[in-house]
């Protein structure tokens, strides 16, 4: 039996993603995407690393619509003493699948003076 550690997120980014480079040269993208289901939505931070943070953050600002695919990493720090653990999502894949508002985009505009009356077959 195959298991598979697999997280697929589909939303709308929180945040405008920044790009950081780590001691070692690395990129580094850390964001959150809102998922919802009907009237509940849920904050879910990521990391992307290398070219997917560069192209994410290069490609999409606050509001963009993306899906995730990735996987879970089990994570700790030390909090007063006191160790805790958390979940992280890592991004393996990051595809671009809409524009941030649909009213952006424009319909296409036909100059007048382009069509002429005697051309239509009508």
């Amino acid at each position: 039996m195959i298991l598979d550690n697999v997280v697929i997120l589909e939303g709308r980014l929180v945040n405008d993603p920044k790009l950081y480079s780590t001691s070692n040269g690395k990129s580094k993208v850390f964001c959150s995407v809102a998922c919802g289901y009907g009237d509940y939505v849920e904050f879910i931070s990521f990391t992307a690393w290398d070219k997917v943070a560069e192209n994410l953050a290069a490609f999409t600002k606050k509001g963009s619509e993306v899906l995730i695919k990735g996987h879970l990493k089990n994570k700790n720090k030390d909090v007063n003493g006191r160790t805790e653990y958390y979940l992280e999502v890592y991004a393996d894949e990051i595809k671009f699948i809409g524009s941030k508002k649909k009213e952006e985009e424009k319909p296409l505009e036909i100059p007048d003076d382009l069509v002429n009356s005697d051309d239509l077959p009508f």
